[in-house]
Formats: C-alpha cells, structure tokens, sequence
C-alpha cells in the first residue's frame, strides 16, 4: 500500500516538471491558464498523498507498539461508492454590473477542485465570467470509490482575473502600449550593440497565471441524497482581492452515496421460518435473501422477484442478532429483534446446520453494522451517475457556432463560393495546402483568429 502511494507521488511529481516545460512554451492566456491549474491540481495532490502516507507510517508504529492491539474478528461496516455532479455555484453581482449593464468590466476564469480521501479531481476551466453571468455552472460528474462512512468531501472554487480593464475609455492606452512594444522589438532586432535574450531563458522567466481560492465547503454523509441540494461555501479572503470572483455563500450540487453491499445479497439460502403471520405453529422451511436491509422468504429460488414475499424482516438501527441455548425442538436457532414502538419484536429462524448458522448469523451482523454507519444512504437507495455517460451526452451535443460558418469565402480558381459540398471537410484541415481566401466582411478584431480566418483549398 506504502508503496502505492509513493509511486502516485513520483508521477505527480514528473507531472508537475513537464507541466513546468509546457507553461514555458504556453504563447497563449489559455494554455497558460490550463498549465497554471494542472500544476495547481498536481501540487494538491502531492501534499495529499504525502499525508496520507505519514499517516499510514504513525498507525503502523502505533500498532506495533501498542500493549493492547486490535481486537481480533471486528467488524467493519461496508465501503461505498460516491458520485459528485450537478454543480452550480451563484455569483453576486452588484445591481449596477448585472442589471445596468456598467460598472464592474472584469472576466474571470474559474474551476474547482474536488476532494474525497486522497483522490483529487478537478473540473473543466470556465473562460470570460462577466457580470452577464448568474452561475458557474459544471456539468462533469464525478466518482469517488471505496468511500468510508466518515468521509468528507471538499469543494474548492478557485478563479483569476482575465481583464482588469475593458472599459473604452482604456483602448487608446493599449493601443499605445502596445504599438511601443512592437517598436522596440524592431529596435531590439535590428541593433547590433543590444544583446538578445535566448528563447529558453525568456521561457523560463514566464511566470504561471496564479489562481486564487476564493471559497470551500465541506460536506459528509449526512448531506448525501438523490436530488441536488444547496449548501453552504465559505468565502476565502487569501490571495490577490482581484483575482476574485464575487460568490454567494452557497453552492449546488447532488451528492449521492450508495454503500457496495446494497446492490448485491449478502446471504441467500433455506431456514426454517417459525412464524405466526404465516399461518402455521410450527417450523417452515423457505428460502431467504438478505439485501438491502431487508430478509425476504418465499417458498422456492423461482419465487423470488416474481411473486410477493411470505415473510419480510426490515433491519433498522437497533436490530440484534441473538443465538439462544439449544434446545430439543430445533439445535440450530437464532432470534432477530429490534425495537418497536414501546415493546420489542422478535422473529425466530432455525438453520439446517451450524456452518448455515454461522453464515447467516454473521451476514446480519454485518448487515446492522452497515446500516447503522450509513443510515439513510443505505435505505434510500441513491443513483448513481457516471462520469462515462457525462462524456456521451458531451459527444452528441451539437457543436456551437463560430464565426468560421458565418463567413462567406470566395475562390478565385473556381470563381465561386466555397460550401461544404464542393469539398470534404477533411480537404481543410491538411497542412500542407495553398491558402487563397477573400472575406467579404472582416470580423472585429478581438473576434479575429488565424485558424478560423482561413479557408484551404486544394492546389
């Protein structure tokens, strides 16, 4: 196990080193912003697994040092699995930015991280939130495996401020700006005396987009459930103050629990069934399942999910599994009871062996241990998203516009407009072609991209 930790560690390490490199040849915002939250995500992880296996070291000297030791034949109750999704998370703007439509001209881009244990996933990143946007929205979903009861799942919101400035009243400056960084640039390669900087050591000096954490939340069993449910996020006040994006205090999302033992019977088999709702003093044998909580009879396997139960036992909090004296009318008894109301009911079984004792009697042992960790999780019955369906509906979702299908192109070797049916698609996207295009309207020119802007035809 040690050893598997430390293997996560040396390949978030050699995770972060090239991630490093890559942010070093990142010429765009976005790149660098993606590379900048691998490496946040990467350090996470890191510290995490680093924790986890200082605490594995402590329970091991703790253990073998311990007078006392472990009480042999415990039980423990059942691990579950966890699903994430559904993610919203509301932004406050002032009535001015939202509604007016002026004041505050910031974009920010924002994810999250998620934790559950020592697993850490983060989310898609979310480009240019402005004051027209109500929520942050993530669609993903997400799955934690082999989950203890006490779990708690942590949430934090990150985000970084794209533009400080887009008012207009700005633009001249920039243009200035930046008509002077051009200039020097010539300068710099047509003078001799000027030594040049190498592009390696400009790269190194790229210093990676810092995301704030602007807030968190931590959740347990007790907020698991089917639907999507609001919760409360902490608003975290370390970091740049304009790198934040204005949050609520709350955030929504559905986390449901589903323990690994619900969806499969623990035990299944005959006992002798002594009961006065069936209609009979004394022993009658039937077949029994025990799932979910629940011990099901009927006369044979056949019945089983096709006709109603003869007998149904529900397991709650407070159930006991008792093995009285033998006596001489069955040797192989055992009693189920559990509170009801003021009084106590008792259910009396019988095996037909005493391994078939054991069986049973354990696998109800375990079953209340479960269902007195997980409480409502595992009466509930909680679906369970995948995040493999998440990525099929991604793929059938139609894709959005863009400016390229606006564009009218005209060819000059046919002396027509292009469309899609008088080449493949395929023909625009090798590289090695000629490019000749005529645009008959200019898209403004923060809208304007190289790769869109170009339609290539065949030579």
């Amino acid at each position: 196990m040690d050893y598997d930790i430390q293997q996560k560690i040396d390949l978030e390490i050699k995770m972060r080193e090239g991630t490093r490199k890559l942010l070093a040849a990142c010429k765009r915002e976005v790149q660098s912003l993606e590379a900048a939250k691998s490496l946040l995500t990467s350090h996470a992880r890191v510290l995490t697994y680093m924790g986890e296996l200082q605490r594995r070291k402590t329970e091991e000297c703790l253990d073998k040092f311990s007078t006392n030791g472990i009480e042999k034949g415990h039980l423990k109750p059942c691990k579950a699995n966890v699903s994430i999704s559904d993610i919203r998370i509301p932004l406050m703007w002032k009535n001015a930015d939202h509604i007016m439509n002026k004041g505050d001209h910031n974009r920010y881009a924002v994810f999250c991280l998620l934790k559950v244990g020592t697993e850490i996933y983060d989310t898609e990143l979310q480009m240019n939130i402005d004051r027209t946007a109500c929520d942050v929205t993530f669609e993903e979903v997400f799955s934690f495996e082999k989950v203890k009861p006490d779990f708690t799942f942590i949430l934090e919101v990150y985000s970084y401020n794209l533009h400080k400035d887009l008012t207009i009243a700005s633009t001249p400056q920039k243009i200035r700006r930046r008509l002077n960084s051009i200039g020097s640039v010539k300068k710099a390669e047509n003078s001799v005396l000027i030594p040049t900087v190498s592009a390696e050591e400009e790269n190194t000096s790229v210093e990676a987009p810092k995301f704030c954490l602007v807030g968190r939340a931590n959740l347990s069993l007790s907020d698991a459930s089917d639907v999507i449910k609001i919760h409360s996020l902490s608003l975290e006040g370390e970091g740049e103050q304009h790198n934040q994006v204005p949050l609520f205090n709350h955030f929504c999302c559905r986390l449901a629990v589903q323990p690994q033992s619900v969806l499969q019977d623990a035990v299944t088999g005959y006992l002798l069934v002594k009961e006065k709702a069936l209609g009979v003093s004394d022993f009658q044998r039937l077949w029994c399942r025990l799932r979910s909580g629940r011990l099901q009879c009927w006369n044979n396997p056949s019945e089983a999910d096709c006709k109603g139960t003869l007998l149904f036992v529900s397991l709650q909090k407070g159930s006991k599994v008792i093995k009285p004296v033998p006596d001489g009318e069955q040797q192989f008894q055992f009693y189920i009871t559990y509170p009801s109301g003021s009084s106590e009911r008792r259910h009396v079984f019988a095996a037909e062996s005493a391994s078939d004792q054991e069986r049973w009697t354990a696998a109800l042992d375990q079953h209340i241990i479960n269902i007195e960790a997980w409480k409502h999780a595992f009466s509930s019955m909680m679906t369970l998203k995948t995040p493999s369906a998440f990525k099929r509906r991604a793929s059938l979702r139609p894709r959005k516009g863009s400016l390229y299908d606006q564009m009218s192109v005209y060819s000059p070797d046919k002396g027509k407009t292009n469309d899609e049916n008088s080449s493949p698609p395929s023909a625009n996207l090798r590289p090695r072609l000629k490019h000749s295009l005529s645009v008959s309207a200019s898209p403004p020119p923060h809208l304007q991209d190289p790769i869109v802007s170009l339609k290539e035809t065949r030579v």
